[in-house]
């Protein structure tokens, strides 16, 4: 087992990507598991000629501050081995974005 494996440990890591149409409200990026967390480890924005906002949530409620996209930019804050941010037990990882243009989300997670 590498150094970076053991941050992870006992938690396999899995992967969601998902593309949003623009303006939608909880778009579901990672489905509900009973019982577990949903622990976001790395995730990236990227969005089309129009800039947009995105937040994450767990079920309806906020777990991410607002992250402001430019126009055929993105965002891609790098991995946190301790997660950015995680759902409630039992919820699922959802993101709303603004009325911008369609966005595409990645995310590195984890069940905890």
């Amino acid at each position: 087992m590498s150094l970076k494996d053991a941050y992870y440990a006992p938690w396999p890591i899995q992967r969601a990507s998902v593309n949003i149409p623009s303006g939608t409200s909880e778009s579901e990026v990672v489905a509900a598991v009973p019982g577990r967390r949903i622990r976001v480890m790395a995730f990236f924005f990227v969005c089309g000629d129009t800039g947009t906002t995105a937040v994450f949530l767990s079920a309806s409620d906020p777990i991410s501050p607002l992250i402001d996209n430019a126009a055929n930019g993105g965002a891609a804050p790098g991995e946190s081995k301790l997660g950015w941010f995680e759902t409630e037990r039992g919820e699922p990882l959802k993101v709303t974005t603004g009325a911008g243009s369609a966005t595409g989300v990645h995310v590195v997670y984890a069940l905890v």
